[in-house]
């Protein structure tokens, strides 16, 4: 008997003993995947602007904190009832986003964004949303840091948010407070009825398109990379994150007017954003000219909104079918597959 407890204890030591995944052991997978990751300055990126159409010039502070603002290219993080519910307007001006080169040894496409919720200076230095996005194109191994956002205003010199310039690295003693951990990505949503999981948007591809990203062009092309049917698979998936991170793609035939150009993922691809992309849908604060107008299909790669366009029918089609499978995706007709890695 004691023999038999003993071997029982041997046998299950390294899972009773292992600590939880947490955000230096994440990194260290990742860096094996990627390459060292890189410290990113939110000054170095491009300012995303944020135009109004329907007053015919750029936003450069909004209203009220941007309640009641619009703006032609709102930011698509949220759904239409998280971005009603949390109060955050998607049109507040002066985030940035920046693309760093690949290393040495290895492919990867690193792209940083630095988000801001509440109204500041052009010329401030302080953001309320970091996030680094690493993906190798050649094995399709990705990884997310996100850090942890500030959801209080701004009150006088008082200023809560995070300074572009000052951002730890990820695997420093200060970086490891900076950054969430795996686990918490995976359970604190940004804002009230936010969703936590980086993979909800980011379900059939690392890269997420839209007019509010691909209008910063850098040397002719957007500035977030393009490979719509690469490989992808999320470094720790099964791992140390939850298998919440597997996301799944629709391989019907009916659904081929969109998935021959770019894949389907079945979370929040295949209603949400599927739905905006093909102006069935819109979220507050887009103006008249945005709202309700397709993005999609997309000309010459670039995701940006045709005032007047219209889905043919075969598109529309397409569309419908997907918004089924993502309500029923069990049913005899909808195909779905893991990501190629």
């Amino acid at each position: 008997m004691k023999v038999f407890i003993a071997l029982l204890f041997l046998l299950s030591a390294p899972f009773a003993l292992a600590g939880p995944y947490g955000l230096a052991e994440y990194a260290a997978d990742c860096e094996k995947q990627l390459g060292t990751i890189p410290d990113i300055r939110c000054s170095e990126g491009e300012e995303i602007p944020i135009f109004n159409s329907d007053l015919g010039k750029p936003i450069t502070w909004t209203n009220h904190q941007g309640y009641h603002t619009q703006c032609d290219n709102p930011s698509l993080l949220r759904s239409p009832f998280q971005t009603w519910v949390s109060g955050i307007n998607p049109c507040v001006p002066h985030a940035r986003i920046g693309r760093l080169k690949p290393q040495a040894g290895f492919p990867t496409e690193w792209v940083f964004f630095c988000r801001r919720y509440f109204n500041r200076s052009r010329y401030s230095n302080m953001y309320d949303d970091i996030n680094l996005i690493g993906h190798n194109p050649v094995t399709g191994a990705t990884c997310f840091f996100v850090d942890h956002p500030n959801r209080t205003a701004p009150k006088g010199a008082y200023d809560p948010g995070r300074h572009g310039d000052r951002i730890p690295p990820i695997r420093s003693a200060e970086g490891l407070k900076y950054w969430k951990s795996p686990r918490q990505i995976e359970t604190q949503p940004v804002v009230t009825g936010g969703t936590p999981l980086c993979t909800d948007c980011h379900d059939a591809d690392p890269w997420v398109h839209s007019p509010h990203v691909d209008q910063v062009v850098v040397n002719g092309e957007p500035i977030v990379p393009s490979n719509p049917q690469g490989k992808y698979w999320i470094v720790g998936a099964g791992r140390g994150l939850s298998h919440q991170w597997k996301t799944k793609h629709l391989v019907s035939p009916e659904a081929s007017a969109c998935t021959t150009c770019h894949r389907i993922g079945n979370k929040r691809g295949c209603d949400t954003m599927t739905n905006l992309a093909a102006g069935l849908d819109s979220i507050p604060h887009m103006t008249k000219r945005f709202a309700s107008s397709p993005f999609m299909p997309a000309d010459n790669g670039v995701a940006e909104v045709r005032v007047g366009h219209r889905l043919s029918k075969q598109d529309l089609a397409a569309v419908r079918f997907i918004n089924a499978c993502c309500r029923r995706p069990g049913r005899a007709d909808c195909h779905w597959e893991e990501l190629p890695r």
